[in-house]
Protein backbone atom coordinates (compact mmCIF):
# COMPACT_ATOMS: atom_id res chain seq x y z
CA UNK A 1 0.00 0.00 0.00
CA UNK A 2 1.07 3.33 -1.32
CA UNK A 3 1.75 6.23 1.27
CA UNK A 4 -1.57 8.25 -0.29
CA UNK A 5 -3.11 5.05 0.02
CA UNK A 6 -2.45 4.45 3.82
CA UNK A 7 -3.23 8.40 4.39
CA UNK A 8 -6.78 8.10 2.97
CA UNK A 9 -7.41 4.63 4.76
CA UNK A 10 -6.74 6.13 8.11
CA UNK A 11 -8.61 9.28 7.33
CA UNK A 12 -11.57 7.57 5.99
CA UNK A 13 -11.75 5.19 8.95
CA UNK A 14 -11.51 8.24 11.55
CA UNK A 15 -14.33 9.55 9.56
CA UNK A 16 -16.94 6.46 10.53
CA UNK A 17 -15.51 6.04 13.29
CA UNK A 18 -16.30 9.75 14.14
CA UNK A 19 -19.80 9.51 13.03
CA UNK A 20 -20.57 6.63 14.70
CA UNK A 21 -19.96 4.53 17.78
CA UNK A 22 -20.27 1.08 15.73
CA UNK A 23 -17.60 -0.40 13.14
CA UNK A 24 -18.79 -0.17 9.62
CA UNK A 25 -18.12 -3.63 7.40
CA UNK A 26 -18.45 -4.25 3.81
CA UNK A 27 -19.34 -7.41 2.33
CA UNK A 28 -19.30 -8.66 -1.64
CA UNK A 29 -22.39 -10.87 -2.20
CA UNK A 30 -23.28 -12.91 -5.37
CA UNK A 31 -27.04 -12.30 -5.78
CA UNK A 32 -29.36 -14.68 -6.97
CA UNK A 33 -29.91 -13.40 -10.49
CA UNK A 34 -25.35 -13.81 -11.03
CA UNK A 35 -24.65 -9.97 -10.17
CA UNK A 36 -22.35 -9.40 -7.07
CA UNK A 37 -23.38 -6.59 -4.90
CA UNK A 38 -21.81 -4.67 -2.06
CA UNK A 39 -23.35 -4.64 1.48
CA UNK A 40 -22.42 -2.27 4.33
CA UNK A 41 -23.06 -3.70 7.89
CA UNK A 42 -22.81 -2.05 10.76
CA UNK A 43 -22.63 -3.99 14.32
CA UNK A 44 -22.74 -2.99 17.86
CA UNK A 45 -21.97 -4.43 21.20
CA UNK A 46 -24.53 -5.53 23.28
CA UNK A 47 -23.47 -5.53 26.72
CA UNK A 48 -26.60 -7.30 28.70
CA UNK A 49 -28.58 -9.84 26.32
CA UNK A 50 -31.86 -9.39 28.79
CA UNK A 51 -31.64 -5.79 27.45
CA UNK A 52 -31.65 -6.46 24.39
CA UNK A 53 -34.27 -9.41 24.58
CA UNK A 54 -36.50 -6.90 26.88
CA UNK A 55 -36.29 -4.08 23.68
CA UNK A 56 -36.87 -7.02 20.30
CA UNK A 57 -39.60 -8.32 22.71
CA UNK A 58 -41.45 -5.33 24.47
CA UNK A 59 -44.60 -3.96 22.47
CA UNK A 60 -46.67 -0.94 23.11
CA UNK A 61 -49.62 -2.69 24.37
CA UNK A 62 -52.59 -1.60 26.94
CA UNK A 63 -51.93 -2.24 30.53
CA UNK A 64 -55.30 -1.65 32.73
CA UNK A 65 -57.28 -2.03 35.20
CA UNK A 66 -60.28 -5.18 35.23
CA UNK A 67 -61.71 -3.68 38.45
CA UNK A 68 -63.49 -0.43 38.30
CA UNK A 69 -63.65 2.62 40.64
CA UNK A 70 -66.90 4.08 40.55
CA UNK A 71 -67.32 8.15 40.10
CA UNK A 72 -70.12 10.63 40.48
CA UNK A 73 -71.01 12.48 37.61
CA UNK A 74 -74.85 13.95 36.48
CA UNK A 75 -75.87 12.30 40.52
CA UNK A 76 -75.27 8.74 38.68
CA UNK A 77 -72.53 6.27 39.84
CA UNK A 78 -70.78 5.75 36.75
CA UNK A 79 -67.82 2.82 36.37
CA UNK A 80 -64.89 4.16 35.36
CA UNK A 81 -61.79 1.79 34.57
CA UNK A 82 -57.74 3.50 34.38
CA UNK A 83 -55.23 2.23 31.32
CA UNK A 84 -51.98 3.45 30.08
CA UNK A 85 -49.78 2.16 27.40
CA UNK A 86 -47.05 -0.20 28.27
CA UNK A 87 -43.57 0.61 26.97
CA UNK A 88 -40.40 1.68 28.06
CA UNK A 89 -41.90 5.72 27.91
CA UNK A 90 -45.50 5.08 28.80
CA UNK A 91 -46.47 9.08 27.99
CA UNK A 92 -50.49 7.97 28.13
CA UNK A 93 -53.26 7.23 30.85
CA UNK A 94 -56.62 6.60 29.56
CA UNK A 95 -60.16 7.13 31.75
CA UNK A 96 -62.78 4.91 30.24
CA UNK A 97 -66.32 5.30 31.47
CA UNK A 98 -69.60 3.45 30.72
CA UNK A 99 -72.30 5.56 30.39
CA UNK A 100 -75.31 3.94 32.99
CA UNK A 101 -78.11 6.00 30.59
CA UNK A 102 -76.63 6.52 27.34
CA UNK A 103 -74.73 9.74 25.79
CA UNK A 104 -76.61 12.88 26.81
CA UNK A 105 -77.63 14.87 24.68
CA UNK A 106 -78.81 18.15 26.37
CA UNK A 107 -81.50 20.61 24.82
CA UNK A 108 -81.87 18.37 22.13
CA UNK A 109 -85.75 19.32 20.30
CA UNK A 110 -87.82 16.52 18.87
CA UNK A 111 -89.18 16.78 14.80
CA UNK A 112 -92.39 14.49 13.96
CA UNK A 113 -91.46 12.43 10.84
CA UNK A 114 -93.42 9.76 8.53
CA UNK A 115 -91.19 7.53 9.27
CA UNK A 116 -89.45 5.88 12.32
CA UNK A 117 -91.74 8.54 15.04
CA UNK A 118 -89.59 10.98 15.68
CA UNK A 119 -86.34 12.14 14.67
CA UNK A 120 -83.08 13.57 16.07
CA UNK A 121 -83.22 17.45 15.24
CA UNK A 122 -80.79 19.60 17.31
CA UNK A 123 -82.31 22.93 17.74
CA UNK A 124 -79.37 25.16 17.14
CA UNK A 125 -79.50 24.69 13.41
CA UNK A 126 -82.61 24.80 12.93
CA UNK A 127 -83.99 27.83 11.27
CA UNK A 128 -87.14 26.51 9.64
CA UNK A 129 -90.30 28.51 11.46
CA UNK A 130 -92.91 26.83 9.94
CA UNK A 131 -91.81 23.34 11.59
CA UNK A 132 -93.32 22.45 14.73
CA UNK A 133 -90.68 21.06 17.54
CA UNK A 134 -91.46 18.97 19.94
CA UNK A 135 -88.95 19.50 23.60
CA UNK A 136 -88.80 16.40 25.66
CA UNK A 137 -89.79 17.24 29.16
CA UNK A 138 -86.44 15.70 30.18
CA UNK A 139 -82.98 15.55 28.82
CA UNK A 140 -82.52 13.29 26.49
CA UNK A 141 -79.83 10.27 26.00
CA UNK A 142 -78.88 8.19 23.34
CA UNK A 143 -79.26 4.50 24.63
CA UNK A 144 -79.41 1.48 22.53
CA UNK A 145 -79.75 -1.44 24.68
CA UNK A 146 -77.89 -3.84 22.50
CA UNK A 147 -74.81 -2.08 23.01
CA UNK A 148 -72.40 -1.02 26.07
CA UNK A 149 -71.88 2.62 25.77
CA UNK A 150 -68.40 3.46 26.74
CA UNK A 151 -66.57 7.19 26.61
CA UNK A 152 -62.65 7.00 26.69
CA UNK A 153 -60.69 9.83 27.83
CA UNK A 154 -57.19 10.19 27.51
CA UNK A 155 -54.63 12.02 29.88
CA UNK A 156 -50.85 13.19 29.31
CA UNK A 157 -48.72 11.71 32.06
CA UNK A 158 -45.63 11.10 33.08
CA UNK A 159 -43.21 8.89 35.56
CA UNK A 160 -45.96 6.59 35.54
CA UNK A 161 -45.19 3.52 38.36
CA UNK A 162 -43.70 5.49 40.46
CA UNK A 163 -44.35 8.04 43.74
CA UNK A 164 -44.01 11.29 41.25
CA UNK A 165 -46.44 10.14 38.63
CA UNK A 166 -48.25 13.25 37.68
CA UNK A 167 -51.17 14.43 35.49
CA UNK A 168 -49.31 16.49 32.46
CA UNK A 169 -50.50 20.30 31.67
CA UNK A 170 -53.09 20.89 29.03
CA UNK A 171 -53.68 23.52 26.46
CA UNK A 172 -57.07 22.55 25.45
CA UNK A 173 -59.77 19.75 25.46
CA UNK A 174 -58.46 16.19 26.06
CA UNK A 175 -59.35 13.89 23.43
CA UNK A 176 -62.47 11.95 24.50
CA UNK A 177 -63.93 9.26 22.40
CA UNK A 178 -67.38 7.53 21.94
CA UNK A 179 -67.62 3.91 21.43
CA UNK A 180 -70.49 1.09 22.04
CA UNK A 181 -70.16 -2.10 22.15
CA UNK A 182 -72.45 -4.92 21.40
CA UNK A 183 -73.29 -7.29 23.84
CA UNK A 184 -73.74 -10.32 20.92
CA UNK A 185 -71.74 -9.95 18.32
CA UNK A 186 -68.78 -7.91 19.75
CA UNK A 187 -68.81 -5.41 17.11
CA UNK A 188 -66.88 -2.18 18.24
CA UNK A 189 -69.01 0.61 17.11
CA UNK A 190 -69.22 4.39 17.24
CA UNK A 191 -72.92 6.45 16.15
CA UNK A 192 -73.55 9.24 13.88
CA UNK A 193 -74.37 11.83 17.07
CA UNK A 194 -74.27 15.59 17.16
CA UNK A 195 -70.47 16.34 18.35
CA UNK A 196 -69.19 12.91 17.17
CA UNK A 197 -66.50 12.58 14.51
CA UNK A 198 -66.46 10.03 12.19
CA UNK A 199 -63.88 7.97 14.44
CA UNK A 200 -65.38 8.30 17.42
CA UNK A 201 -63.95 11.34 18.76
CA UNK A 202 -66.25 13.53 21.05
CA UNK A 203 -66.31 17.63 19.86
CA UNK A 204 -67.05 19.14 23.88
CA UNK A 205 -66.72 22.53 23.00
CA UNK A 206 -65.20 25.23 25.02
CA UNK A 207 -66.22 23.72 28.48
CA UNK A 208 -64.73 20.60 27.68
CA UNK A 209 -61.87 21.25 29.60
CA UNK A 210 -59.76 20.52 33.08
CA UNK A 211 -59.07 24.32 34.37
CA UNK A 212 -56.35 22.74 36.80
CA UNK A 213 -54.34 21.07 34.01
CA UNK A 214 -54.48 23.80 31.92
CA UNK A 215 -52.11 25.56 34.77
CA UNK A 216 -50.02 23.37 35.91
CA UNK A 217 -49.77 19.48 36.35
CA UNK A 218 -51.30 17.65 38.71
CA UNK A 219 -50.81 14.43 40.83
CA UNK A 220 -51.67 11.22 38.96
CA UNK A 221 -54.50 10.33 41.51
CA UNK A 222 -56.50 13.32 40.70
CA UNK A 223 -57.58 11.36 37.22
CA UNK A 224 -60.65 9.99 39.10
CA UNK A 225 -61.81 13.92 40.16
CA UNK A 226 -60.84 15.28 36.47
CA UNK A 227 -62.84 12.24 34.56
CA UNK A 228 -66.03 12.66 37.13
CA UNK A 229 -66.05 16.40 35.79
CA UNK A 230 -65.28 16.25 32.46
CA UNK A 231 -68.33 13.49 32.02
CA UNK A 232 -70.33 15.97 34.05
CA UNK A 233 -69.16 18.94 31.63
CA UNK A 234 -71.18 15.99 28.78
CA UNK A 235 -74.25 15.98 30.81
CA UNK A 236 -74.17 19.60 30.88
CA UNK A 237 -72.94 20.93 27.50
CA UNK A 238 -75.78 21.89 25.07
CA UNK A 239 -76.17 19.67 22.21
CA UNK A 240 -75.51 20.99 18.89
CA UNK A 241 -75.53 19.42 14.98
CA UNK A 242 -71.98 20.62 14.13
CA UNK A 243 -70.94 16.79 13.19
CA UNK A 244 -74.73 15.28 12.70
CA UNK A 245 -75.97 14.03 9.15
CA UNK A 246 -79.25 15.19 9.48
CA UNK A 247 -80.54 12.57 6.95
CA UNK A 248 -78.49 9.50 7.20
CA UNK A 249 -79.14 10.20 11.33
CA UNK A 250 -83.03 10.67 11.08
CA UNK A 251 -83.35 7.14 8.87
CA UNK A 252 -80.98 5.33 11.64
CA UNK A 253 -82.68 6.79 15.15
CA UNK A 254 -86.09 5.45 16.02
CA UNK A 255 -87.35 7.69 18.79
CA UNK A 256 -90.59 6.83 20.53
CA UNK A 257 -93.30 8.38 23.23
CA UNK A 258 -93.18 6.53 26.60
CA UNK A 259 -96.54 6.34 28.51
CA UNK A 260 -95.50 8.98 30.73
CA UNK A 261 -95.04 11.38 27.61
CA UNK A 262 -90.75 11.17 27.92
CA UNK A 263 -89.52 9.89 24.75
CA UNK A 264 -86.86 6.97 24.45
CA UNK A 265 -84.83 5.76 21.66
CA UNK A 266 -85.21 2.38 20.29
CA UNK A 267 -82.30 -0.03 20.80
CA UNK A 268 -81.23 -1.47 16.85
CA UNK A 269 -83.20 -5.00 17.82
CA UNK A 270 -86.57 -3.46 18.64
CA UNK A 271 -86.03 -1.63 15.44
CA UNK A 272 -85.90 -4.56 13.39
CA UNK A 273 -88.60 -6.12 14.51
CA UNK A 274 -90.66 -3.54 13.93
CA UNK A 275 -89.67 -2.44 11.09
CA UNK A 276 -88.77 -5.38 8.36
CA UNK A 277 -87.09 -3.29 5.59
CA UNK A 278 -85.11 -1.61 8.23
CA UNK A 279 -80.82 -2.54 7.94
CA UNK A 280 -78.37 -1.03 10.51
CA UNK A 281 -76.42 1.50 8.54
CA UNK A 282 -72.60 1.63 8.53
CA UNK A 283 -73.38 5.59 8.32
CA UNK A 284 -74.66 5.51 11.63
CA UNK A 285 -72.50 2.62 12.72
CA UNK A 286 -69.35 3.67 12.57
CA UNK A 287 -66.52 0.74 12.97
CA UNK A 288 -64.26 1.95 15.98
CA UNK A 289 -60.13 1.16 14.53
CA UNK A 290 -58.79 3.27 17.57
CA UNK A 291 -56.28 0.32 18.68
CA UNK A 292 -56.97 1.78 22.34
CA UNK A 293 -60.37 1.08 22.42
CA UNK A 294 -59.94 -2.56 21.14
CA UNK A 295 -57.36 -3.37 23.65
CA UNK A 296 -59.62 -1.93 26.12
CA UNK A 297 -62.67 -4.34 24.92
CA UNK A 298 -60.50 -7.03 24.69
CA UNK A 299 -58.93 -6.50 28.06
CA UNK A 300 -62.18 -6.30 29.61
CA UNK A 301 -63.74 -8.82 27.81
CA UNK A 302 -60.97 -11.65 28.91
CA UNK A 303 -61.39 -11.57 32.27
CA UNK A 304 -65.47 -11.65 31.97
CA UNK A 305 -65.97 -14.78 29.96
Amino acid sequence: MSLEELWYHIIGNFFIMSTTTSPLRQEIILGSDGIFIKRETRESVITRADNAITQCTRLDALCMSNIPMQICANGKDHLMYVAHNSGLNPENAYATVKLPIGFPLPGIKLQDTESNGLCLRPVRHHRDPSVDLITPPHDMYYMNSDYDIYVQIKFNIRDVGTGSAKLQQMNGSPYAYLFGYHKLTGKIVTFNLPNIYDDGRICGGNDFIVPELMERSERIYKIYEYTAYLINQLYESPCNSDLYDQELGDRQIGIERTVQGDFRTLPTSVMQRNDTEYTPSKTFFREITNSNIIDFIQCLTSTQN
